[in-house]
């Protein structure tokens, strides 16, 4: 039997500056921040997201 396809691919990254999400959590202690150098899987159209502004590089 073919495995399903996941409901959301992952990719993983590296980021390759800090980076802090620009929305009302921004500045806050609940901010969602991603520091140089960190690995993180994301959804794909996440991961796209910040390759695509050179935050990122996929690994």
């Amino acid at each position: 039997m073919a495995q399903a396809k996941k409901a959301t691919e992952t990719v993983e990254i590296k980021f390759l500056s800090d980076y802090e999400v620009q929305d009302e959590m921004r500045g806050t202690e609940k901010a969602t921040a991603f520091r140089k150098g960190e690995r993180r899987k994301l959804p794909e159209a996440s991961a796209h997201h910040f390759v695509g502004r050179g935050l990122a590089e996929r690994i």
